[in-house]
């Protein structure tokens, strides 16, 4: 009796563990093309389901999905529409993924033990990232069909043991195992888990289970609640903004849906229709996929107006909102998700920079106080620290190369960001005296700065589209004008150096003008900085212009870029 308990939890151990390590493996191998498919989806209702399909179908987790739907929506990366019907998708792979348990009919458990075999040895002795990556697959697949042999095994000795047997007989009331099945799947936080056992419970066409077919269905739709409350409370707490909530909600209200309706549909037993299959386990499959189907079917036709009620009736209060360069790292968010919102955030951030240059420029050309500019600034810098700290810790954790390439591009940026808020801080103190009053300067000298101003602006808005795609998905009419850039760069280097020879023919005439213009060089210096910044900015992403000039600009490396920005600031 001890050891087909400990036989039972240790194959209830493995598959919860293959499954969510399929997921994961899964989501490292293409979490780069889910982020961009999400990108990319149309308001069309049938394609943003067949996302949701594909998207769960390939994870094997629901949970995964939704989650993973959650995050785009709370981002804004897909409207409440979109996010309505990729969770009906979901839901449709969710009805299909039972049918994989009943493979173990065929015996096959000594092929899934030798192809796991395969997998570790792949997994032990490759080098190559992708390979180990395959092999994570193939183990966590052989290990799923592996558990389920020995919760199989365990059921089928525990099935002589009259505790047992009693434990069931007892719950003969429909609510009582409703709840049952809803305890264990919160209990174990998985339905299919508690599918896989209840499809060993039932036997075979030629073995006597331990259930009949009405207890199963009975505990099935319990484990649907439960496997719906598990999510909305995981949901929930990951959600950031109103339309991210009304997606869990949409959620649990359209699986309890289907257990409304299947629990009454019980009193008239429709399921004997499905008894032509004989195997007991197919025909529990057969009830999954069809209560899917059913909440599909009926929601794809409501997702427009239930929609509008959620947006109408549901999380309509408003929040204390966040400041738009706030970022906060979840813990458990799908990387799919954490890296599109990186990105996103990172957009926020560059234009926010673009914008505090501007002004810190006008500052300086103007004889008008701005304090409040220095608190901008100086907060600006906090949060860019904060958002860099979070996007150091994402390489840190396992993903394919072109992930880490990406996030690798995005950290040089948002480090590049941060550096440029610290020189505009310094270009807004380099203006005031020791005595704390600002300092003014001649007209010819403002106009050099006012023309690098409005360059350094518009290598601001040609370098954008870079932030905005940094895997460089650009359509050829859209594609940003790399050279420009270069020429822009080189056009205020050439103001600074026309600025720099009219200080040093008229600037240094007395003790007074010494000390102003040494400081007006120094603000030119940091503007001179600054556009450097930008333009590496756009470098990083620029991967066809470094193949055509590779021994021209070799500015890549985080490293390099550093020690570039240390000399000049020392210069």
């Amino acid at each position: 009796m001890l050891e087909s308990i400990l036989t039972l939890i240790a194959g209830v151990g493995i598959f919860l563990f293959s499954v969510s390590f399929l997921s994961k493996s899964i989501e490292t191998m293409f979490g780069n093309k889910i982020r961009r498919s999400f990108n990319k989806i149309s308001g069309n209702r049938f394609k943003n389901i067949g996302l949701g399909f594909f998207i769960c179908f390939f994870l094997q987790s629901t949970t995964a999905s939704v989650m993973m739907t959650i995050g785009f929506s709370g981002m804004g990366a897909i409207t409440l529409f979109q996010a309505i019907c990729i969770v009906i998708g979901t839901n449709l792979a969710s009805g299909l993924t039972p049918y994989l348990i009943t493979f173990t009919s065929f015996s096959l458990t000594s092929f899934f033990c030798a192809l796991a075999a395969v997998g570790a040895f792949m997994q032990l002795f490759s080098k190559k990232t992708i390979i180990k990556q395959i092999a994570n697959v193939i183990i966590a697949f052989s290990l799923f069909f592996i558990s389920l042999k020995l919760i199989g095994d365990a059921t089928s000795i525990l099935k002589t043991n009259e505790v047992f047997m009693g434990f069931f007989t007892t719950l003969e009331h429909p609510l009582l195992l409703i709840l049952f099945g809803f305890a264990f799947t919160v209990l174990i936080q998985s339905s299919l888990g508690t599918m896989a056992i209840l499809m060993t419970l039932l036997g075979t066409s030629s073995v006597v289970g331990i259930i009949d077919f009405s207890t199963a269905i009975y505990i099935f739709l319990g484990a649907v609640a439960g496997s719906s409350l598990t999510t909305f409370m995981f949901g929930m707490l990951s959600a950031t903004n109103a339309d991210s909530r009304r997606t869990v909600l949409f959620h649990l209200i359209m699986n309890l849906t289907g257990v409304v309706f299947f629990s009454c549909l019980t009193i008239i037993d429709w399921w004997q229709f499905l008894s032509f299959m004989k195997e007991p386990a197919l025909m529990l499959a057969s009830v999954s996929l069809l209560f899917n189907v059913f909440d599909v079917v009926l929601y794809t036709f409501l997702a427009k107006p239930v929609t509008y009620l959620l947006r109408k009736f549901t999380f309509t209060k408003k929040h204390r909102n966040k400041s738009p360069l706030d970022f906060e790292y979840i813990e458990g968010e799908p990387k799919a998700v954490t890296i599109a919102r990186l990105k996103e955030k990172t957009i926020v951030f560059y234009r926010e920079l673009k914008k505090l240059s501007k002004q810190t420029c006008k500052f300086v050309s103007q004889s008008e106080e701005n304090k409040r500019l220095r608190k901008s600034l100086e907060s600006f810098i906090s949060y860019s620290k904060n958002l860099e700290s979070i996007a150091i810790k994402i390489p840190s954790t396992e993903g394919n190369s072109k992930e880490n390439d990406y996030i690798e591009k995005l950290l040089i940026t948002i480090k590049q960001i941060e550096r440029d808020a610290n020189n505009l801080l310094k270009m807004f103190e380099v203006v005031y005296d020791e005595d704390g009053k600002k300092i003014t300067y001649s007209i010819k000298l403002l106009k050099y700065i006012t023309s690098a101003s409005e360059k350094i602006d518009s290598m601001f808005s040609l370098c954008e589209p870079y932030i905005e795609k940094p895997d460089c998905d650009f359509d050829k009419d859209e594609k940003p004008n790399f050279e420009r850039i270069i020429n822009l760069n080189d056009d205020i280097k050439n103001i600074i150096k026309s600025a720099k020879n009219y200080i040093m023919k008229n600037g240094f005439n007395s003790q007074l003008s010494v000390y102003k213009n040494t400081r007006y060089l120094s603000i030119l210096s940091y503007i001179s900085i600054i556009s450097n910044n930008v333009m590496d900015n756009a470098f990083v992403f620029e991967s066809e212009w470094q193949i055509n000039n590779k021994e021209e600009y070799k500015q890549l490396e985080i490293a390099d870029l550093e020690n570039q920005n240390k000399n000049e600031e020392s210069a």
